[in-house]
């Protein structure tokens, strides 16, 4: 039953990869599209709204920092990814390799 949970969880880390995988190729593709470029990354903008809502200090602002600080994570892992993440032609060795960390961890 182990074994049959571990052969289940490789595959779906395997999945995970590929899916990063097809993000980082969907960014990259709509990074060429775009008509004009962004001045700022979406971590930057983000970092912008967390300042803003500081300086003013509204009724819930730091609720909503909290939110910003969440969806910067969020940017962050992007960025990652579209930052080059796992290299296109090793995406089996890595997740092999990552796979085996994880096993063990």
């Amino acid at each position: 039953m182990v074994a049959n949970m571990e052969k289940h969880l490789e595959f779906l880390y395997t999945k995970v990869l590929e899916m990063v995988q097809e993000v980082k190729r969907s960014l990259n593709r709509l990074d060429e599209i775009a008509l004009k470029a962004n001045p700022l990354t979406e971590v930057e903008y983000i970092e912008l709204l967390i300042e803003s809502e500081k300086q003013q200090a509204k009724d819930g602002y730091q609720q909503r920092i909290q939110y910003y600080e969440e969806v910067k994570k969020q940017a962050n892992l992007v960025r990652t990814v579209k930052a080059g993440g796992i290299p296109d032609d090793q995406t089996q060795k890595s997740s092999k390799y990552w796979w085996e960390k994880l096993k063990f961890w």
